[in-house]
């Protein structure tokens, strides 16, 4: 039960409730919810996360077992019922239940994309050889089929002069062969 105080400060006097918050000698009637967290994240900072949850979903079950849904809390100068901060509580619980949710459905979605990704990316490759050796590695079609025609390297007359002088002094100087390999002997018969 609320009671009032009176005090007076600076010739004015201010009445302020607070609340009687002791705990009944039984408890409340009310029934104690389940634990809604549901299973351990992997990543790093999901610990850290369940424990926050847990010490709401704690806070809840102990409001519920030992306060009668209308006593009366005052916090921050504002007074707020049992059921009103559980209802809160249990949002905020909720909340994290459905960004779990999120991100596995997330981490689903990326799985099946790469999995599809897999199964499409060679059929995809296989046509633009295809149309590569239809159309031609250059042609200005391929974009037609969503894919990049190679670009053509043009050389300035001074590039080319520079090409064939490099190309004469390696000609001159015996230049680069491979050397040929020798044909495969037969193995003899062992006697």
């Amino acid at each position: 039960m609320p009671t009032k105080k009176s005090t007076m400060s600076n010739n004015k006097k201010t009445t302020s409730k607070t609340a009687t918050t002791t705990p009944p000698a039984t408890p409340a009637l009310l029934p104690v919810p389940t634990p809604v967290i549901t299973t351990a994240g992997t990543d790093p900072g999901s610990k850290a996360r369940e424990a926050v949850e847990l010490s709401y979903q704690t806070l809840v079950t102990g409001l519920l077992t030992y306060h009668q849904p209308t006593d009366l809390f005052t916090i921050d100068g504002e007074q707020e019922e049992t059921s009103a901060l559980v209802a809160i509580f249990q949002k905020r619980i909720a909340a994290a239940e459905a960004t779990k949710a999120a991100k596995d459905a997330y981490h689903e979605a990326v799985a099946a994309e790469r999995a599809a990704d897999q199964e499409a990316r060679p059929l995809r490759a296989g046509l633009e050889t295809q149309f590569q050796a239809q159309l031609g590695k250059t042609s200005p079609k391929l974009k037609i089929y969503g894919f990049v025609p190679r670009k053509v390297t043009v050389l300035t007359p001074a590039e080319k002069a520079e090409a064939a002088a490099k190309a004469t002094a390696t000609k001159a100087a015996g230049g680069k062969k491979a050397k040929k390999k020798a044909p495969p002997t037969e193995p003899t018969p062992a006697k």
